[in-house]
């Protein structure tokens, strides 16, 4: 599935019955600019690029702080667990 496809899907919110013609016409502009706006920002993702080009420099942060939320998440559950 791709990322518009999947976008679409997790955003499918139909407009009110009650909406005037006008505001159809508002809200398929504005869902139409933010699924442009998803698309750029997943390119620029896969790109490496705009607010993701500092990724390669930053990149032992990010992961040592996946590792850290991972640990204590598994900390908190199995206390959850004894502690009942």
């Amino acid at each position: 599935m791709n990322v518009l496809k999947f976008y679409r899907r997790m955003k499918s919110r139909p407009l009110s019955d009650l909406a005037n013609a006008e505001e159809q016409k508002t809200f398929e502009e504005e869902k139409l600019h933010k699924e442009k706006e998803v698309s750029k920002a997943f390119t620029s993702y896969l790109a490496g690029t705009h607010d993701f080009g500092d990724w390669e420099e930053n990149k032992d942060i990010i992961e040592e702080s996946m590792v850290n939320l991972s640990f204590m998440y598994i900390s908190s559950t199995y206390l959850n667990i004894f502690l009942g």
